[in-house]
């Protein structure tokens, strides 16, 4: 485990985020220190987070969908932040509300898109959660998931990165440290080195893990070290304290519960990672970020497939 420390003085811009509302859940609505902490951290203050609802019922009047989410809103103690926008939509398809939220976002020059995590009634969480898929499909803006409770064991300045080296990662991991430089972040760089995914579908059909080759294991250290030392020169110039766990997981354990339990080991307030979508990333960091996301234990800050 690695710690780079550097003293080089970083201008920052305060944050400018969006964050879309569902007021008919009360389940979504948020801790307040828990999201005041995570706008804080990227340079934010929750006050002045923009809220957003976007109502498919064109039956609604205005001043009734913003005393809706006022109150929304107050049941977070946050009667008092910025004006509320309220966007009818069309369609009830959740690609078509998705696309309403980015061009809003986009509108009042977001660099970030805030949701609360998927709501815990049945109704709720099949409407959020496709929702929530849709927009990190159409989103580039970095999406963060709000869980509803405190962490209560977290540092709030600890965040975990998550990666498998690809580009996309290597994409998301630099847009995490412009939006994170200057602060007081903790940000731990995660990779774990685990089998193959053939050798995983193997185990799963015939319930031991098979043997790899000797060599596999120590051939995949040796690469993650190579792209460790990459990814660093990128952090090193930034100015925040950046320290590197690799794991090296043997078995056919889930990769997202080993990035959960690590996440829990550390006390992190939040885990960050790249959103892969297509009929091979599936089988890796989209699917990871799905399986974390449906536990509702951690913050999650997410990039999807079309940020570049």
């Amino acid at each position: 485990m690695e710690t780079i420390e550097t003293k080089k003085n970083i201008e920052t811009q305060a944050l400018s985020a969006l964050w879309a509302v569902n007021p008919a859940e009360a389940s979504l609505v948020p801790d307040f220190e828990n999201f005041n902490r995570l706008v804080s951290l990227f340079g934010g203050d929750a006050f002045k987070v923009k809220p957003a609802y976007v109502c498919a019922d064109r039956d609604l009047f205005l001043s009734d969908a913003k005393e809706l989410v006022a109150k929304y809103l107050s049941s977070v103690y946050l009667a008092g932040t910025s004006d509320i926008e309220i966007i009818y939509s069309h369609s009830e398809k959740k690609s078509d509300l998705a696309s309403e939220i980015v061009k809003v976002a986009h509108a009042q020059k977001a660099q970030m898109i805030f949701l609360s995590s998927h709501a815990r009634s049945a109704l709720g969480a099949l409407f959020w959660g496709s929702f929530a898929n849709e927009l990190l499909k159409q989103s580039d803006l970095p999406v963060l998931f709000l869980r509803p409770e405190s962490l209560t064991t977290a540092v709030l300045n600890k965040v975990l990165f998550a990666t498998d080296f690809s580009d996309e990662s290597k994409n998301s991991f630099q847009k995490l440290l412009r939006m994170i430089k200057g602060s007081n972040a903790d940000l731990i760089l995660f990779h774990t080195v685990s089998m193959p995914i053939q050798a995983t579908s193997a185990a799963e059909g015939i319930g031991y893990v098979p043997q790899l080759p000797n060599s596999y294991i120590e051939e995949e250290k040796e690469w993650a070290e190579k792209e460790l030392e990459r990814w660093l020169e990128e952090a090193r110039a930034v100015g925040i304290q950046i320290r590197f766990r690799r794991i090296v997981e043997e078995s056919a354990a889930s990769v997202a519960a080993t990035i959960e339990k690590v996440a829990e080991e550390e006390k992190v307030a939040l885990i960050a990672l790249a959103s892969h979508h297509g009929p091979v990333a599936s089988l890796f960091f989209g699917s990871i970020t799905r399986e974390i996301l449906a536990t509702k234990k951690f913050n999650t800050w997410v990039v999807g497939p079309t940020i570049k």
